[in-house]
């Protein structure tokens, strides 16, 4: 196989990308959900991905019972990839041993643990899957002769991998014992923890700027309308913040909204996009943004809802309370005493807190609607209610393609036309349950796993095989 070495670094930076990814406020927020702080959160990522890698490699290089010259090779540039150090022969034999050793307690359950119980590192989990397919396969192929033993593994590894990872499922509740294993990766010969090569966990943790946040928001796909909206706020909203500096009088205006529409169609990242924009205008001092549902806000018996309530509306002081399926608070016959209940905690703490807090109320079009209906009193408190439309099927496309570059695939040209073709009928078919950008992020998983199973039998492998999409590997519509 040629060009290895360049393949195998491209995959272990997105592998470990996936684990520590580069957005800060993303990591913040699953470290927020786990109990540790930023750098702590990082480390403890970074371990899990090198148990990762390491469990990725052992398992392929067991599979024939033996371990060629590139393999060792291989095992060579992973260990300089981990601790930026070369080892001799002898060194590298040693390492290998006790770290193929360590693999073996390793489960897939322990490292996919914070996929599967952070809801914002949920949406990384095709990615891992992805970086550890790729991982694999350059692994069996290196050779340049895929053996029996080998096309077994690859198959049993696919199956695995979607299996822990969920991919398809519902995110499954870990307990907490399992998230608290800590993936035991040891130092190479020579060298002490202290010394050894540590992650950057603590590259600047820069807020983005007020500029930065408008361009991400003008990036996104589709959504012309809620960019709109969203641009008339910010030049409102600078507007007054001139004026209070001017010394003159400002008016008192409700940036409690709710954002209607299906799933998939960018409500939470246009939240997140919001925060940061109100901390840029000094509106919000942190504006960092909560993410919650009924069972965050709601206790299971009696006299705890209020307090559970506090608490959450507690931790979006100064940012964003973003509540999805706000609606699930109150049923449609209005019997539900423990609802209401966080209902009247959350409309006080709306008005008493307005000056420190956004609340944004999403969810389906048509009941967000009855819940305003019902509530003169949250009717009142919301000053703006966007409109999130599906995407249509050249949106759709769009999405698509851009799930292929962020992850190094090649959709080439009649692959774009099928995906068209297959997206064009599922729109047809949509109804008010469709899932737009999920869907979609659906259908990329879908075609990297039957990609995964096309090329697993040819060798050598090549970039053009581990990237390229054809549309025989796109799922059925």
């Amino acid at each position: 196989m040629q060009n290895w070495r360049q393949e195998i670094t491209e995959i272990l930076a997105t592998c470990r990308a996936a684990f520590v990814p580069n957005d800060r406020q993303l990591l913040r927020q699953s470290a927020r959900q786990s109990g540790l702080d930023l750098t702590q959160m990082a480390i403890r990522m970074n371990d899990l991905y090198r148990g990762y890698v390491l469990k990725i490699y052992t398992e392929v290089v067991r599979a024939d019972n033996r371990w060629s010259k590139t393999e060792k090779a291989m095992g060579a540039l992973i260990i300089e990839h981990f601790w930026d150090r070369t080892l001799s022969d002898a060194q590298l034999k040693t390492a290998w041993q006790g770290l193929m050793s360590e693999s073996e307690k390793l489960t897939w359950n322990q490292l996919f643990s914070p996929f599967l119980r952070c809801s914002d590192l949920g949406a990384l989990r095709s990615d891992v899957f992805t970086a550890g397919m790729r991982l694999a396969n350059i692994i069996a192929k290196c050779d340049g002769v895929l053996l029996e033993p080998e096309a077994a593994k690859l198959q049993a590894l696919e199956q695995e991998l979607h299996k822990a990872l969920s991919l398809g499922k519902k995110k499954t509740n870990f307990q907490q014992d399992e998230w608290e294993i800590l993936v035991p990766i040891s130092d190479p010969p020579g060298k002490t923890i202290a010394s050894a090569k540590q992650p950057e966990p603590t590259a600047p943790d820069r807020p983005a700027t007020l500029d930065e946040s408008l361009k991400k928001l003008n990036s996104l796909i589709g959504l012309d309308g809620i960019k709109k909206q969203v641009e008339e706020l910010t030049h409102f909203l600078r507007m007054q913040q001139q004026r209070k500096n001017a010394g003159l009088p400002i008016s008192q205006h409700n940036l409690h909204m709710v954002f209607k529409g299906n799933p998939g169609t960018g409500k939470t990242t246009v939240a997140r996009i919001l925060a940061d924009i109100m901390r840029g205008l000094g509106v919000l001092q942190k504006g960092h943004l909560i993410e919650t549902d009924r069972s965050g806000l709601v206790a299971e018996y009696a006299g705890q809802t209020a307090t559970k309530t506090s608490k959450r509306v507690d931790e979006a002081i100064d940012g964003i309370l973003f509540i999805d399926e706000a609606y699930s608070l109150v049923d449609s016959k209005s019997d539900d005493a423990y609802g209401r209940e966080a209902l009247q905690i959350l409309l006080k703490r709306m008005e008493d807190d307005r000056e420190r807090l956004v609340v944004i109320l999403a969810g389906y079009s048509e009941p967000i609607d009855r819940l305003l209906k019902s509530n003169p009193g949250l009717t009142s408190r919301i000053g703006m209610d966007m409109q999130f439309e599906d995407y249509d099927p050249k949106q759709l496309l769009k999405i698509f393609e851009l799930l292929c570059r962020e992850h190094h695939y090649q959709c080439l040209p009649e692959t774009r036309e099928a995906m068209h073709r297959n997206l064009v009928t599922l729109h047809g078919k949509r109804d008010k349950h469709f899932g737009n950008g999920r869907v979609v992020r659906n259908l990329f998983e879908k075609s990297i796993r039957r990609m995964a199973s096309r090329i697993a039998p040819i060798t050598p492998v090549t970039r053009e095989l581990l990237t390229q999409i054809k549309p025989e590997d796109l799922a059925d519509a």
